[in-house]
């Protein structure tokens, strides 16, 4: 059996929409620890960067976490391009 222990270490969740950067904290058992969002200003890549770190770095000083502790960040997309029929 595996088993974790929860609180020790934290993941990070990213979603990049057209006009909100939205980063989400979570223990290892998926409970979510914090929630932050920022506006993005453009989606040119280094727009988009600089909304992630400040997101991101928003949520680690609220939650009182440390760097040290997450483990990884998962980036996401909040609209993927639809499937046209042919």
């Amino acid at each position: 059996v595996l088993s974790v222990t929860p609180g020790r270490h934290v993941a990070i969740g990213v979603k990049v929409g057209p006009s909100t950067v939205s980063a989400v904290l979570t223990d290892l058992a998926a409970t979510v620890i914090g929630r932050h969002a920022v506006p993005l200003a453009s989606t040119e890549p280094a727009c988009a960067l600089a909304a992630v770190r400040a997101a991101v770095d928003e949520l680690l000083v609220a939650s009182g976490s440390d760097r040290a502790d997450v483990l990884g960040v998962d980036p996401s997309t909040l609209y993927r391009r639809e499937k046209t029929r042919d």
